[in-house]
């Protein structure tokens, strides 16, 4: 099908590529990128650190890493903080939960379509939750 092919195709889910992708996978024509690839670890937060001028202790460091399971966006807006003299802990980490949350709905939820947003409104609020809804 994808014979012959050259070219850039990117598919971002939750789920495995589908099966007619099967011939490129085991050619070594697709790369998957998974959410552990995208997740800061350790050095890569030292390294934001450093780039922004912030000092974190280890104990920082790990609190951040674990609130904000590795997200990028979310430890660059943590080191925002930091530098405007929040210190991290509870109050720090309710107020990044805030700033993102308005992130997300001002900037990325409001460009979506209304019939967009009604229907992922519609599959995210269930009657009832149990593993495999999870």
């Amino acid at each position: 099908m994808l014979s012959g092919w050259r070219g850039w195709m990117i598919i971002i889910g939750r789920m495995p590529y589908p099966d007619w992708l099967s011939a490129l996978a085991i050619s070594g024509g697709i790369v998957v990128v998974d959410e552990d690839d995208l997740r800061f670890d350790e050095q890569a937060m030292a390294e934001l650190a450093d780039k922004m001028g912030v000092s974190l202790t280890s104990e920082d460091t790990a609190l951040l890493l674990r609130r904000s399971e590795g997200c990028a966006s979310l430890l660059c807006m943590a080191m925002e903080l930091l530098l405007q003299g929040e210190p991290v802990g509870e109050p720090m980490l309710l107020k990044l939960n805030k700033i993102y949350t308005n992130y997300l709905e001002q900037y990325i939820i409001s460009a979506w379509s209304l019939p967009v947003q009604e229907g992922l409104m519609r599959l995210s609020v269930v009657d009832s939750f149990d593993l495999p809804l999870a």
